[in-house]
């Protein structure tokens, strides 16, 4: 009987019509919708580290503040589709920005002094965004959340002496933009706008006035970014 079983059921097998192979150049759109794609990203930003003054840090500084200075980033972008609307979009970028700080100095006299320390900064940054569309159309509107890491590289070593920083920030970002479906085939063309905030204190906090001087220093930053990615398909 279990003989029989298995021959029958080699045999309904044996007479299942078999699908249909798509030709060539007839892709299934649902297949080719969410195969990966792959670009570069170029963007500016205006970056500003914030300080909080620390009042019980040193007598010979009674006040910290900042300025933004611009900065620009480069680097690579993907996208990996999970449903019409839904994708996930890993980017790995080259930072250059950096804030300055002045710090309002007591001096004998009743007039005070205020110092000004350029903060330059060159970080490697990886973010990974949650993107949702509004729709799937050629032009289609998107918002976005994003963990972020950045590991400083370089900054000037003057100021590390006085003020360094630590390596590593965390920072969530938001985003709103376009994808704009190109010409060509597969490719496209995003632009965004995307707001980033630091989430740990840079401040190492060495035995400097400078550094006693800050309890907290995050960093945030405004920025527009241009991506541009496409994927290969089989003819």
């Amino acid at each position: 009987m279990r003989y029989s079983t298995i021959i029958a059921l080699l045999f309904l097998i044996y007479k299942s019509p078999a699908q249909t192979p798509l030709p060539a150049g007839n892709i299934d759109s649902n297949t080719k919708s969410n195969k990966p794609k792959f670009g570069v990203v170029i963007g500016s930003r205006i970056t500003k580290l914030d300080p909080v003054f620390n009042e019980a840090g040193t007598p010979n500084i009674t006040a910290v503040t900042s300025e933004s200075l611009w900065g620009f980033d480069l680097g690579f972008t993907s996208r990996f589709q999970v449903t019409n609307i839904f994708s996930l979009r890993p980017n790995l970028l080259l930072l250059f920005d950096g804030s300055e700080l002045y710090f309002t100095k007591k001096n004998i006299n009743p007039q005070s002094t205020v110092e000004k320390i350029k903060v330059e900064i060159a970080s490697l940054s990886l973010t990974i965004p949650a993107t949702f569309n509004i729709n799937d159309k050629k032009i289609s509107p998107y918002f976005s959340l994003a963990p972020g890491y950045s590991y400083f590289i370089g900054t000037d070593e003057e100021v590390d002496k006085i003020l360094p920083l630590k390596k590593s920030l965390f920072f969530a970002e938001a985003g709103l933009g376009l994808d704009i479906k190109l010409k060509a085939p597969d490719q496209e063309l995003s632009v965004e706008l995307r707001y980033s905030h630091g989430l740990n204190n840079l401040n190492k906090e060495i035995q400097t006035d400078y550094s006693l001087a800050i309890s907290s220093l995050k960093r945030q930053s405004f920025g527009l970014s241009l991506y541009l990615r496409a994927k290969k398909m089989r003819k």
